[in-house]
């Protein structure tokens, strides 16, 4: 009877441990084949299509402006010898027609100051005697041309020569004064004539928004030879009305200068 107590007692036992231990052989088991978690692409970031750019670097088909500072040398030989080397300025706005191709407007100033030493040799062979002393002679040639120009570049290489034409209107204007013992005589002419210039240059890329050029023009500007130019002579400080005379602005035609040019095209 004892021993059957006993094992009453021990299945009784095992009985009310299994649960216990199930629970805990089911808590101490690894989870298997746990979902992965979804991972996010990173976002796609647009890359920006690269400019057009042209040989020479600048964008093809847009507005540009070139600006240069000048010399310029008198070269027809009249003009050559009664003016000195001059200097001037020139702007050029221009749009570029295709990658080759610039088409614009053009404008400057050329301005030539007398040559005082011929003014003297002339006096003296003219009339026989050297100008008197404390005679000053000043004056100056001076001609904005406004153009249409065309400039078209050779090949397609970063570095490029071109060719350039254009054509338009020179409104010139000549003035000189002569003083003597506190009295000044001005005179002044002007006259519009047929102006144009071929030249030929070489452009050289600094980066994609400027280009640097140098560039040399034949100006052909015809002025009259039929003296239908007026000069108006004027005593400074007198009362008395201006003198006119009639003559020409220049002695050649055409009256031919040379620009050497550097500038910049931005």
């Amino acid at each position: 009877m004892r021993k059957i107590v006993w094992l009453l007692g021990i299945a009784g036992l095992t009985l009310l441990a299994a649960p216990l231990w199930a629970d805990r052989v089911t808590a101490d088991e690894p989870i298997e084949n746990p979902t992965p978690k979804p991972t996010l692409a990173p976002p796609i970031v647009p890359t920006p299509a690269p400019a057009t750019v042209s040989p020479g670097g600048l964008s093809q088909k847009d507005f540009s402006i070139e600006v240069s500072p000048f010399i310029s040398f008198p070269a027809s030989g009249n003009t050559a010898n009664q003016f000195n080397m001059g200097g001037g300025f020139e702007a050029f706005l221009n749009f570029a027609a295709d990658k080759n191709l610039l088409i614009g407007l053009d404008g400057g100033l050329e301005d030539f100051p007398i040559n005082n030493a011929f003014v003297a040799k002339t006096f003296q062979q003219t009339y026989g005697i050297a100008i008197p002393p404390g005679v000053t002679i000043t004056g100056d040639l001076s001609c904005i041309p406004i153009l249409a120009m065309a400039k078209y570049s050779i090949g397609n290489n970063k570095v490029r020569p071109y060719l350039l034409w254009g054509m338009g209107f020179g409104f010139n204007k000549a003035n000189s004064s002569v003083s003597y013992k506190n009295q000044t005589v001005m005179i002044a002419a002007s006259e519009t004539s047929f102006f144009m210039t071929p030249g030929l240059g070489l452009t050289i890329p600094l980066d994609v928004w400027a280009e640097l050029f140098f560039q040399i023009r034949i100006d052909l500007d015809f002025t009259s030879q039929n003296n239908s130019d007026t000069a108006v002579i004027t005593l400074q400080g007198s009362t008395a009305p201006p003198q006119t005379l009639n003559g020409n602005l220049t002695d050649d035609s055409p009256t031919i200068f040379i620009p050497l040019q550097v500038g910049i095209r931005l």
